[in-house]
């Protein structure tokens, strides 16, 4: 009778633990909504684009589940303007983000994909990414690193 009891008992736990997905609660997605101060390097790795400066200023993130939205605001210069503005999707610790689209009126195309991982306490995130400009004479590539820093609530 015990053997049986003993039986039920871990039937039961599999179940349970089958239906959470055995996955811990510190996997669970950070909320990264709110405003950030972020500091944006690139390094040119291909081509022949002008160096491009470091920039800092104000970052704002708004998420919604697993879905995010990402916009450099006050203090970054995009040419085009949407060249600002990305979205990706939150992965536990870390986030994708990417965009791409017309960069100008010549035929160049901009691309960019960003992985972060964010600290423990979720007021932090660094990661690199790629940069890409591709117009009909000309091809340039970017390693790009972005540090973020989440700003305190009024």
């Amino acid at each position: 009778m015990k053997a049986i009891r003993y039986i039920a008992v871990a039937l039961l736990l599999m179940a349970i633990l089958a239906a959470c997905g055995g996955e811990s609660s510190a996997t669970e997605d950070v909320d990264l909504s709110g405003d950030w101060q972020g500091v944006l390097t690139h390094e040119l790795v291909d081509g022949g684009c002008p160096p491009t400066p470091p920039q800092q200023g104000t970052v704002r993130i708004q998420q919604v589940g697993s879905d995010m939205t990402l916009q450099f605001g006050e203090g970054f210069m995009c040419e085009p303007a949407e060249a600002c503005a990305f979205t990706g999707s939150v992965r536990g610790m870390s986030f994708t983000a990417s965009n791409g689209g017309s960069a100008d009126q010549s035929g160049g195309v901009y691309a960019t994909t960003m992985d972060l991982s964010i600290s423990p306490g979720g007021d932090s995130a660094m990661g690199t990414g790629t940069s890409t400009y591709t117009h009909p004479e000309l091809q340039c590539e970017w390693n790009t690193s972005l540090s973020l820093t989440r700003q305190a609530a009024d």
